[in-house]
């Protein structure tokens, strides 16, 4: 077989099936859900609910934060988040560009722009824009964070 020819098969074979019956409900509920689970991200974030954003992510979840090194599991995660809750201030936009989902993961691929105030007049409040991929597995019924990584502008 030629390489376009096996491209083409190995994309028929991994691209989803469109069609009607029970699972065109199932993939719109999936959809609807990873989509409410970003803006819940959002919204703890913002409100700098640190219990409320490490819901959202698995036990063994992995945040590959730029030029940092890997956070691995849920503890090394909060850390950082209650570091940057304690010395910023956020406001944090994100928008939902791709969206792909397969059984029980997900994959989002989003842009984001947020204002950031440094906290206690530690300097002047300034906007960071990027991109980020976010691996997201379905787990005792939430989709739940497993891997994230970003990028910055």
């Amino acid at each position: 077989m030629t390489r376009p020819a096996t491209v083409v098969c190995l994309m028929a074979l991994l691209l989803p099936v469109s069609g009607k019956g029970s699972d065109q409900g199932t993939e719109s509920r999936a959809h609807r859900e990873n989509l409410e689970a970003s803006i819940a991200w959002d919204d703890a974030f913002n409100s700098e609910d640190v219990d409320a954003v490490m819901a959202l992510y698995a036990d063994g979840a992995v945040s590959m934060p730029p030029g940092f090194p890997n956070l691995v599991g849920k503890p090394s995660i909060r850390a950082d988040y209650e570091f940057l809750f304690d010395n910023f201030d956020f406001h944090h936009v994100t928008t939902v560009v791709q969206l792909e989902i397969q059984g029980t993961m997900a994959v989002e691929r989003g842009e984001y722009t947020m204002l950031v105030t440094p906290a206690n007049g530690g300097g002047d409040p300034f906007v960071e824009t990027g991109k980020h991929m976010i691996l997201r597995r379905k787990i005792n019924g939430s989709w739940q964070v497993i891997m994230e990584t970003w990028n910055i502008d």
